[in-house]
């Protein structure tokens, strides 16, 4: 226990916090693609400069093949240690492929701030990792069947590193349905950066996010994991949803314009890299509506 916080005994995942029944926060470095990376009839800058490639780059297979080749979708977990003390748990979990030797290293510290449960978390690659990543975000699993959401950051539409030019920062309310844009086939959306704040009523939950490393994180609050985003081929073939998904990215790659021009650009593509985050947790009575 930390405060009103509490722990698996054996993998150091937050359990609970007050009432609010949750589970994570996990590791994730793949998004269910998006038609741009599901593509490659253009060229691609991953291996190319666009000052010596001004047409867009050279062939290279889809984004989603090489997060795919790489292993991105099917990172496994291992417990390396979980440390309890007065008002403190440090955890530290390895993530990796099956299909590679590269691994990423996070550390999670929780202990108890002014307002609530402050969570301080690392993600530290090892060397050589290929490519690029998807994402580098932490997921939290909440109950299903939430509906609202109010968040200080960045809208009111989702905005990525290069889709950001109509991005405000400001107060914003939303049913989770619709932070999600409905395409005709399922696949990543809703991604909002600079998040500050987030408030789920019906929990009566409220994240805060400070800068870590210079960076706030952004989220993406949707009723499908990403497996079942990926494998949905239509909207009607989402199963029944398990969990209400919280994504906090502290990075995602951009979406480029590969299904009609040119790839992600390098600037918004994003390399292996370290990442971090400074979360405040607080808890209040749940509401029903925003």
């Amino acid at each position: 226990m930390v405060g009103n916080a509490r722990f698996d005994a054996v993998s150091g995942d937050l359990i609970q916090l007050g009432s609010v029944q949750m589970a994570g926060p996990h590791l994730e470095l793949f998004r269910a693609p998006t038609e741009n990376d599901s593509l490659s009839a253009f060229p691609s800058y991953v291996d190319a400069e666009p000052s010596t490639h001004p047409n867009g780059g050279k062939p290279a297979p889809s984004w989603d093949e090489q997060w795919r080749q790489v292993g991105l979708d099917r990172l496994h977990r291992r417990v390396i240690s979980v440390t309890a003390g007065p008002g403190l748990l440090t955890v530290r979990h390895r993530y990796a492929p099956a299909a590679i030797s590269q691994a990423v290293t996070v550390e999670l510290t929780w202990s108890l701030g002014e307002e609530g449960l402050r969570m301080s978390a690392t993600a530290v690659p090892s060397e050589n990792w290929p490519g690029t990543w998807a994402r580098i975000g932490l997921r939290f699993d909440l109950p299903a069947g939430l509906t609202q959401a109010a968040w200080f950051g960045t809208g009111p539409s989702d905005n990525y590193a290069d889709s950001a030019i109509a991005a405000r920062v400001g107060r914003y309310e939303s049913a989770i349905e619709d932070l999600i844009t409905q395409y005709a086939v399922p696949q990543e959306s809703g991604h909002r950066g600079g998040m500050r704040e987030l408030r789920l009523p019906e929990l009566g939950l409220e994240m805060r996010a400070f800068k870590a490393g210079g960076e706030r994180p952004g989220f993406t609050l949707r009723a499908h994991s990403v497996p079942e985003v990926a494998e949905a081929r239509h909207p009607h073939e989402l199963p029944p949803s398990k969990a209400t998904y919280l994504w906090l990215d502290v990075q995602q790659q951009g979406l480029g314009s590969r299904s009609c021009g040119p790839d992600v650009r390098p600037e918004y593509m994003l390399r292996p890299r370290m990442a971090q985050w400074a979360l405040e947790f607080r808890t209040g009575e749940p509401r029903p509506s925003l």
